[in-house]
């Protein structure tokens, strides 16, 4: 929603103005931001209209580079049948409010639907300084006619309130739903009727498809707290490899292919040594994610020793591949 004020804005001071103004007076652009959170909150479709505070320095900054009054510019601007400034304050009409606040909520709404498609939820819990707007809460009503929307009292310190309250009962929240798919890049027999000729790697004579995704949590799975997702065993590509690494993945897809995919996104890099060679590929490591209070946990598992590793994240700019490290999925 702000940003569709300081579009309007920009379009009538012009942007440069209204970037300058915003580093030359920062507590009066503060300021406009707090008229404007104060007025988001009370504004409804019943609202007659809307009304803004607009400081004097702003007044003359537009003078000062435009040389012209801010009134001026309203009139030469697209939004000259919505604007009506008096003195210090900009009344916005009816219309335009509507319409700046229908294009941000429609898109909240939207986002809820999807997220309520294919779940079984009957209550819609709205939280944050936005949840204040009679005119939000409208919409959502609106759109969901079969959920019960509860909106607490001072909604915008809801959240705040509830990290406090995590941080001293961390075991509140027992489960979570995953935002993404996560998985790891590896390496997988190459199969011609199924994989595409540009993924092949050729290790030892052997034939294999590179970037495949391999999944342990599929988008929108519930997790709960500290318990152990799905484990997946995978074996050394190198007999003489005395470590495995895999690239993390995210992705917004339920079934993501390859980690090159456009939904997937690189996440971090994690080692696990294997010192003993002396299975050759013979060998099995076992990985499994475990999803915390606020973190993602990752354990390795040498299947031959039962020595578990507790990996700690790398973070990388872009993944890391010299094909050395890699390991084949079972």
């Amino acid at each position: 929603m702000d940003n569709k004020f300081h579009e309007m804005f920009k379009e009538i001071l012009g942007e440069s103005v209204f970037e300058e103004f915003k580093k030359e007076s920062l507590a009066d652009y503060m300021e406009m931001r707090n008229t404007l959170e104060i007025g988001k909150r009370n504004f409804s479709s019943a609202s007659p209209q809307f009304k803004f505070k607009i400081p004097h320095s702003l007044k003359q900054k537009c003078k000062d580079a435009n040389n012209c009054k801010f009134e001026d510019l309203i009139e030469k601007s697209a939004y000259k049948k919505f604007l009506i400034c008096k003195r210090d304050n900009l009344y916005l009409d009816v219309a335009l409010m509507k319409d700046l606040f229908s294009t941000v909520c429609d898109s909240i709404v939207n986002h809820v639907k999807n997220l309520l498609k294919d779940n079984n939820i009957n209550t819609v819990l709205m939280v944050g300084g936005f949840s204040e707007s009679p005119f939000l809460q409208e919409k959502m009503k609106e759109a969901l006619p079969d959920c019960h929307t509860v909106i607490p009292n001072e909604a915008g310190l809801a959240v705040l309130r509830g990290a406090v309250l995590f941080g001293h009962e961390p075991k509140a929240i027992v489960s979570r739903i995953a935002k993404y798919s996560y998985g790891v890049d590896t390496y997988t027999r190459f199969i011609p009727a199924v994989h595409p000729p540009e993924k092949i790697k050729i290790v030892n004579d052997k034939e294999y498809c590179s970037d495949v995704f391999s999944k342990h949590i599929t988008i929108g799975d519930v997790l709960k707290i500290d318990e152990v997702q799905q484990k997946q065993s995978y074996s050394p590509i190198y007999p003489d490899q005395k470590s495995v690494r895999f690239n993390v993945f995210t992705s917004t897809s339920k079934d993501p292919k390859y980690v090159d995919d456009g939904s997937c996104q690189y996440l971090a890099s994690l080692e696990i040594p294997i010192p003993d060679i002396s299975g050759g590929t013979d060998r099995r490591v076992l990985v499994q994610f475990i999803f915390g209070e606020t973190e993602i946990k990752v354990e390795g598992i040498d299947d031959k020793t039962g020595e578990i590793t507790k990996i700690k994240f790398n973070y990388f700019d872009t993944a890391p591949d010299d094909g050395k490290q890699f390991a084949m999925q079972e």
